[in-house]
């Protein structure tokens, strides 16, 4: 019983040692003008300050940061509003269409930059977070889900 426990956990740990990091990246070589930051919110004033916050720590900041207050009920706005950034309410939702989807859209139709982030409002990065993520997708060279 127990070899068997013994062999799960190190099939487990094999696993994870697989998984590949974002690569450091040196942040004068990225260009956060390309970067637009869009973070779908609905009642997200619990969690919507950590990450506006580590956004302003960025190494390569952003172009521009998007909320789309998704018809919050709480402070989601105007905690997003104190952090300066951009925020777009969202349009009704058409037939056919889901919450998170129908932000993103209404967002990236009217972004700015050239690099579409999208980032859940209950997430957070670390301060050279966007330059990894910029760095690794033009390793890739494409869409990069991290």
């Amino acid at each position: 019983m127990y070899w068997m426990l013994l062999i799960f956990w190190a099939l487990g740990f094999l696993l994870l040692w697989k998984i590949p990091l974002l690569r450091n990246a040196d942040p004068s070589d990225i260009s956060g003008a390309l970067v637009s930051v869009i973070i779908p919110a609905r009642n997200e004033e619990q969690n919507l300050g950590r990450l506006l916050g580590s956004l302003t720590s960025q190494t390569c900041r952003p172009r521009e940061v998007i909320v789309v207050d998704d018809h919050s009920t709480d402070k989601t706005r105007d905690i997003a509003l104190g952090y300066g950034v951009r925020v777009i309410p969202s349009d009704p939702l058409p037939e056919g269409w889901l919450g998170k989807p129908w932000a993103c859209w209404q967002a990236a139709e009217t972004a700015a930059g050239e690099i579409l982030v999208f980032l859940d409002a209950d997430t957070f990065l670390e301060p050279d977070g966007i330059a990894k993520i910029v760095n690794e997708y033009d390793r890739v060279g494409g869409l990069l889900s991290v």
